[in-house]
């Protein structure tokens, strides 16, 4: 088995892995580190399409890492999202 394999497997790993963190932070800080060794199992096997899609899902998984660290959740914990409409 090629060496971009096992990178490819060992991503693969962290980033299944990270859905079962009870911590959120842990949890997206394991996703990113995932997505960085798919971005780079991607350049290796001249993959555009697995690089460029972890490349958006390491810049999503810092906004909400971002949105954590200042207080406010990247998620509601009851799962119910909130519409705020602009009164005019």
């Amino acid at each position: 088995m090629p060496d971009a394999e096992y990178l490819g497997f060992l991503a693969a790993l962290l980033v299944v892995a990270s859905f079962f963190f009870q911590n959120a932070v842990l949890g997206r800080v394991v996703c990113v580190v995932g997505a960085v060794l798919w971005i780079a199992y991607g350049i290796l096997v001249g993959s555009a399409s697995i690089a460029v899609f972890n490349a958006v899902l390491v810049f999503i998984q810092f906004v909400r890492l971002v949105r954590l660290h200042r207080g406010r959740n990247a998620m509601p914990i009851d799962g119910k999202f909130k519409v705020s409409v602009l009164k005019q």
